[in-house]
């Protein structure tokens, strides 16, 4: 088998939810197997700040550098260099939009070039244990979010793990509007529905020219495996059609 084959066990297009001109590709890979030489490979350019970063972290950005090259191809899109900005977000060919997210054996990308689509935020995240959750619950969660927990059936560490994400989530997709960070309080969940797997968010103050306090929006999930769930949210322009 070649180093290739090792590396990735899945590799694909998944469709699990409708992007107006946009695609998402999503991989499985080994850490074992990662080897420099797929950047080559892949023609991926070896980033500088990757030179003495931990092979975890090299092998991290391989696989989500991946699929961002594979959801820019099914769109069409050229497939320039994917470097990075100061902040360390992608950056994206112009007219289109993305995000992209990795965890120690898992990476997705999403892009779209719809004009009607400001933003994009994906992640993915690993059920956070209970110790860690009641270390950092305060620094995540706002009033707000730990009311939801009473009316719903999941764990607590399953729904502040999907809070966490759907806001690191919201976070990437807000990045270029805002400009700048802000603390997971700007925003407060107020549904979370685990039928039809969406969440709506109200933000909590002001945070660009087109998010203001007030404003709801939706962010959807999707539950990979009994410990990775999955999130995504659009920014829409309210003002096109």
């Amino acid at each position: 088998m070649t180093d290739f084959q090792l590396f990735f066990n899945i590799q694909k297009h998944v469709y699990w939810w409708p992007i107006e001109q946009g695609a998402i590709f999503f991989c499985e890979y080994v850490r074992e197997d990662f080897r420099k030489s797929l950047f080559d490979e892949f023609s991926i350019p070896f980033a500088d700040n990757l030179h003495r970063a931990v092979e975890k972290r090299q092998a991290e950005y391989l696989a989500g550098r991946y699929c961002a090259k594979n959801a820019l191809r099914a769109i069409n899109a050229d497939v320039p260099i994917i470097s990075s900005g100061k902040h360390r977000e992608p950056l994206w060919p112009v007219g289109v939009v993305g995000s992209i997210s990795h965890s120690s054996d898992t990476a997705i990308a999403c892009v779209s070039k719809s004009p009607r689509i400001l933003g994009i935020g994906i992640d993915l995240e690993k059920t956070i244990d209970s110790e860690t959750c009641n270390k950092i619950e305060r620094m995540i969660l706002t009033d707000r979010d730990q009311k939801n927990m009473s009316h719903l059936i999941m764990p607590k560490e399953k729904y502040f793990s999907l809070v966490f994400s759907l806001k690191e989530s919201f976070f990437k997709a807000a990045f270029n509007q805002v400009g700048e960070y802000f603390d997971f309080d700007a925003i407060s969940i107020i549904e979370l529905n685990e039928t039809e797997f969406f969440a709506r968010f109200i933000i909590n103050r002001d945070l660009s020219e087109k998010l203001k306090k007030g404003d709801i929006l939706t962010g959807l999930y999707k539950q990979l495996t009994e410990k990775l769930v999955v999130t995504v949210i659009f920014i829409y322009d309210n003002n096109l059609n």
